[in-house]
């Protein structure tokens, strides 16, 4: 891109209480306002300019605010609080959201126009638990990573990213970098390993809302979700795959079988 060198201003729009949306969007002007700096300040835009601004949770912006936006992206020009002249900019906007932008339009909350003149060229970026080729490179970064931050020499097994290939990472990336960490720091020895994983991944799953209604995803999946949950819940309190067998009344062959499908790793 032409703005590759050019200033990159990233801005997380769920951080801004709304009273501030458009102060900190579009500066103002010295005594717009009780409080306001002596000397004015200029906004996000301005900051921007010929530039990047990356809006990350865009359906904050709230929806009074939404028409200014607008015409500040059309029009390349807008004003700040208490100012009397237009400004022109040149922004490229990146805008991210985890909300159906379209149900948004359709309840009232977001404007059908602005919809569409951010809508230009769109990135759906899936979850994690749909892209699982990406876990390894992702979690031997992520190792690495924090290896580096502690001073601690860590190397990821291949049982361990097995492990970590299989589980449903209900909080995508994010829930996969803290799991690393956790794994990085919290044990000892030089390797990651299968059972530490699957220790972390019983941890964080107690207590888990189970999936509802609306999620995309099927019951066959959540069926398997659950009984792989119930597998690992078992191995955890009773080791081996044969007491686990006659802990739930089943032949071992049978939970040979299902360890198996789900490539779940026992003593």
């Amino acid at each position: 891109s032409p703005r590759k060198n050019e200033i990159y201003v990233p801005i997380d729009l769920g951080s801004i209480p709304d009273t501030l949306f458009e102060s900190e969007l579009f500066g103002y002007e010295k005594g717009a306002f009780t409080g306001a700096d002596t000397k004015g300040k200029a906004g996000l835009f301005e900051i921007a300019n010929e530039g990047t601004l990356f809006l990350d949770e865009i359906t904050e912006i709230p929806l009074k605010l939404q028409a200014k936006f607008l015409r500040a992206l059309q029009e390349r020009e807008f004003m700040r609080i208490g100012g009397k002249e237009s400004i022109k900019v040149n922004v490229r906007i990146i805008a991210a959201t985890n909300r159906n932008l379209k149900e948004e339009v359709e309840q009232g909350n977001f404007r059908e126009d602005l919809y569409y003149r951010l809508n230009v060229v769109p990135l759906e970026i899936p979850p994690l638990r749909d892209r699982k080729e990406d876990i390894e490179a992702l979690a031997a970064h992520f190792v690495d990573e924090f290896s580096e931050e502690y001073g601690i020499s860590k190397v990821i097994s291949a049982e361990a990213m097995t492990e970590l290939t299989h589980a449903y990472w209900h909080g995508n990336i994010r829930e996969l970098r803290n799991m690393i960490e956790r794994l990085v720091v919290s044990y000892d020895g030089e390797y990651i390993t299968a059972r530490q994983v699957k220790n972390l991944l019983f941890s964080a799953q107690k207590g888990r809302t189970r999936a509802v209604a609306g999620e995309n995803v099927t019951l066959s999946q959540l069926m398997d979700e659950y009984e792989r949950e119930i597998l690992m819940t078992y191995l955890e309190q009773y080791q081996t795959a044969a007491e686990v067998a006659r802990q739930l009344h089943v032949d071992k062959s049978t939970i040979g079988r299902k360890l198996k499908k789900y490539d779940i790793i026992s003593k």
